[in-house]
């Protein structure tokens, strides 16, 4: 990417200054000589930028400070290599690579373009569990994206994103991480939706802020469960342990392609400690492999009162993925092992 930058640099340089700083000393300043060059690498929030993201800061803040932004220069960052599929990005991270080695996921390729900034949505996975969301938000404008320049920031950021199903808003619990790429980022999102969801339906999204960037980034996404549905098998164990005065019943068990969905029911007297330790810290199953890579989700679907008890259901979403299809899982809690027979 540096070599292209340096081209249109030469290319430019009678109508920009950046000419008169020696390509080399700029290169020397900027880049670290000792990482290898590839033509696209993900440049993690808990590691130093990379050396592209290093140039364009010595690049940038020649230009602004000269109060100049050459067009053939954003013209040059317009063709950093894109991500193309951000679930191949992440790979294994969230439980994606078997949603990519079996063809889950959707590939979408939907772009929006406003105030010289791009959102794309690449990639849809739908299933019990989640909705999982791959995008990116990238720009040609340097200003943008190297106002912050820290290697834990996160530049472009969505103030907040719409969702609604054929039309109907939902507003459901979303977790996302982001990671920074040259010029913008990368971004997972996974909806946690609540009750039941068609099989298939018409996922819109609307953005109207971005940075500090108003404007407004349409989608319309199909997305459907058919094929993860085809492959979850369901389980219903109806174990029970006792934690404390809780007695704790694992009612029902999903396996997805991605996901492992637990039903809970908790009855205790009322009054007592509430058990809540929903999320377990692993899931091991029948080899000792662990299948959970995190994120998790919990949610109370319902509770009452009967007497002096009390009765909750819970609805456990992890992130996960198995190699084969178990005999058992063992559900690993910071005070507690559940063993769960799968028959």
């Amino acid at each position: 990417m540096d070599e292209l930058i340096k081209q249109r640099i030469q290319q430019d340089a009678g109508c920009c200054q950046v000419h008169s700083i020696p390509w080399d000393k700029i290169r020397e300043r900027a880049f670290d000589d000792t990482i290898p060059a590839v033509p696209f690498r993900k440049n993690t929030m808990k590691c130093k930028i990379g050396y592209s993201i290093a140039a364009m800061v010595v690049i940038g803040g020649l230009l602004i400070m000269s109060g100049f932004i050459s067009p053939v220069i954003a013209k040059a960052l317009e063709q950093i290599p894109i991500v193309k599929s951000v679930f191949n990005f992440y790979g294994e991270k969230w439980g994606l690579q078997t949603a990519i080695n079996e063809k889950f996921s959707t590939t979408v390729q939907n772009t929006a373009t406003d105030k010289d900034i791009s959102v794309t949505i690449t990639d849809v996975l739908y299933d019990q569990g989640r909705i999982v969301i791959g995008y990116t938000v990238t720009t040609s404008r340097p200003n943008l994206y190297l106002k912050d320049t820290l290697p834990y920031s996160i530049p472009l950021p969505i103030a907040e994103m719409h969702f609604f199903i054929n039309g109907k808003a939902i507003h459901d619990t979303m977790q996302g991480t982001a990671e920074r790429i040259d010029n913008g980022n990368v971004w997972i999102v996974n909806i946690y939706h609540h009750g039941e969801l068609p099989e298939s339906f018409n996922l819109q999204i609307a953005i109207y802020q971005i940075g500090d960037q108003y404007g407004e980034w349409l989608f319309t996404v199909p997305v459907s469960r058919h094929y993860t549905d085809e492959a979850t098998r369901t389980f219903l164990p109806m174990k029970t342990w006792m934690i404390g005065q809780t007695t704790v019943i694992v009612k029902q068990v999903q396996i997805c392609p991605t996901d492992i969905v637990i039903y809970y029911q908790t009855i205790q007297p009322v009054g007592a400690q509430l058990w809540d330790d929903y999320l377990p810290d692993r899931v091991v199953d029948d080899t000792g492999h662990n299948s959970y890579f995190g994120p998790g989700f919990s949610s109370v679907e319902s509770e009452e009162i009967e007497g002096n008890t009390e009765i909750r259901e819970i609805r456990v979403v992890l992130a996960a993925s198995l190699k084969s299809m178990p005999e058992y899982l063992i559900f690993v809690y910071p005070t507690q092992e559940m063993k769960v027979f799968l028959n």
